[in-house]
């Protein structure tokens, strides 16, 4: 870091995030470095004052739970995209300007630095991302032996605790909360997030090593930092893309008693992924770009291992929800090596 911002890279994008002035008083995240001097993404930190030089104010009767809002209108400098998440404790808007090339963020003067900084890292890049014509999937990745593997749900139904409990077995962790994925030399690879990965307090009581190492509490959730390039580090991150192996579409049932993995059907899989593009809103896809993300994903169903992962809702069930997982995928490897032999 210099004191002109940051130069990083995350979900596939070399952003450079530019304070113009307004000194972040909690220290960032760790970034992957990017591999070339290309700049995709200007991120312009503006502080408690919005483009137009106004106070940015709360709207009145905001409740305890965050609000957030989206829309896109059309300016002169073409399409624009807006989103604000807004609760008691602040107001922070975005502003993604035409083909995502700048992005522009405000807040309140309620709102911790360190909560504006947790949304722009952990969900509004995955967004500009999207934007910027990347598929983009509500995912949570980690990698083994040179392979992502992605956790695809819902907020809230255990994806970061998956991946968590992996990441504690020797896998590493990629993206908490956003799959960017790209076709390249006959394949899909995922691009790495922050090495972050944020977790519940319920969470922690299953996840020791977690438990054990310091966090920053954002929001609801308690982030982790993972460590790159370090395979002696037990919380590891791995920040270089790879190949998609596999995708498990998770669910959490309380009338399972022990894991279960089935495939997933063609069609099965690709209504979900479809229902899963992050952000979920479709409004700021044109017919153009849906079109270009139906593609995608056809494409992705037909090339990488789609399977259906249930599991009990019990905490206690951690231990044989993963030792499952790994056993499904050494029989896709298995299964895979058989195949390119034949």
């Amino acid at each position: 870091m210099s004191s002109d911002g940051l130069f990083f890279s995350a979900f596939g994008l070399n952003v450079r995030l530019d304070w113009e002035g307004v000194a972040p008083v909690v220290a960032l995240p760790n970034c992957s470095h990017p591999e070339s001097a290309q700049i995709d993404l200007d991120v312009h930190l503006l502080g408690t004052t919005k483009r137009n030089g106004q106070r940015v104010k709360l709207t009145s009767r905001v409740s305890g739970d965050k609000a957030i809002r989206f829309r896109s209108y059309d300016t002169a400098d073409g399409r624009v995209q807006w989103f604000a998440s807004e609760t008691t404790r602040g107001r922070v808007e975005f502003v993604i300007g035409d083909g995502a090339h700048d992005m522009w963020v405000s807040w309140s003067e309620e709102a911790p630095v360190e909560e504006v900084l947790s949304l722009l890292f952990n969900s509004m890049l995955a967004w500009a991302a999207r934007f910027a014509g990347r598929t983009c999937l509500h995912a949570s990745v980690v990698a083994r032996d040179g392979c992502a593997i992605a956790f695809v749900a819902p907020s809230g139904s255990g994806k970061s605790t998956i991946a968590a409990s992996l990441i504690e077995r020797g896998y590493a962790g990629m993206s908490d909360d956003a799959a960017a994925l790209s076709w390249l030399g006959g394949q899909f690879l995922v691009y790495p997030g922050l090495a972050q990965l944020g977790l519940r307090l319920p969470s922690l009581d299953a996840l020791p090593r977690f438990r054990a190492q310091n966090s920053v509490i954002t929001d609801d959730k308690r982030r982790f930092t993972l460590v790159a390039n370090d395979a002696k580090q037990m919380l590891r991150f791995q920040d270089r893309a790879l190949p998609l192996r596999a995708i498990y579409f998770l669910r959490r049932s309380p009338l399972c008693i022990d894991p279960e993995i089935s495939p997933a059907q063609p069609a099965d899989s690709l209504a979900i992924l479809m229902s899963s593009l992050y952000p979920s809103s479709t409004r700021p896809s044109s017919r153009a770009n849906a079109a270009h993300q139906f593609a995608n994903l056809s494409a992705v169903v037909q090339h990488v291992a789609c399977r259906h992962l249930t599991v009990p809702d019990a905490l206690s069930k951690l231990p044989s929800n993963v030792e499952k997982i790994s056993e499904n995928l050494i029989a896709l490897d298995a299964a895979s090596a058989a195949h390119r032999i034949g």
